[in-house]
């Protein structure tokens, strides 16, 4: 079942990747690997911030901050999960109202320009997530002190902050964690760009 006339490719893909699209391959493996990946970060995440918690009131805010944005998506990415055959509904409905509708001209020509209108939203959103992800994580790794971190690698500082029950801040864990908190991250406000495409597409559609 496919409902190309209000989600688009790019939502389409996202939606796959999480494990919510009917008919997608291997749901239930996606959302294993999705609670696994998520809840391991995000503990990472409190235990910094709980340790943090008397410490640099703005370190302590910037850490809450992500850990807060993340765990809302992820409390998303749960809803979804656990009403999946709801979701499957709302798709088959709008996907057999389209087909009613689009039977006369003039119905299907104001179809046709909500699913124009919902696949500029989608992507527009979904862009606006990326670019603004690649300027923090650009930004944030500029800034990063090349010398600080070439002679005391205590002060290396990370993507997100995090504290990890080993030592994260020698090489090459360090460089490994970085890399895999940049594609977590990533894939983090994909998720959130998703959730929002979601709603913006299934609204435009009434």
């Amino acid at each position: 079942m496919t409902s190309k006339s209000v989600i688009n490719r790019p939502l389409e893909y996202s939606l796959r990747l999480f494990g919510v699209w009917p008919d997608s391959s291997y749901p239930i493996l996606k959302i294993i690997v999705w609670t696994i990946i998520m809840s391991t970060f995000l503990i990472f995440q409190y235990w910094y911030c709980i340790i943090h918690i008397k410490s640099s009131l703005i370190e302590l805010l910037d850490g809450l901050s992500y850990t807060l944005s993340n765990s809302l998506v992820f409390l998303k990415l749960i809803v979804i999960w656990l009403h999946k055959r709801t979701f499957y509904e709302i798709l088959r409905t709008i996907f057999e109202d389209w087909n009613i509708g689009s039977t006369t001209v003039q119905n299907k020509q104001i179809m046709l320009d909500k699913a124009i209108l919902s696949s500029r939203i989608s992507n527009f959103l979904i862009g606006y997530f990326a670019i603004t992800f690649f300027l923090y994580a650009g930004l944030a790794l500029a800034l990063f002190d090349e010398e600080q971190i070439s002679s005391d690698s205590k002060q290396r500082k990370f993507l997100i902050r995090m504290e990890f029950p080993f030592a994260a801040t020698i090489s090459p864990h360090y460089e490994i964690i970085l890399a895999i908190q940049f594609i977590f991250e990533f894939l983090i406000v994909y998720g959130a760009a998703t959730s929002i495409a979601l709603i913006a597409a299934l609204v435009s559609n009434f």
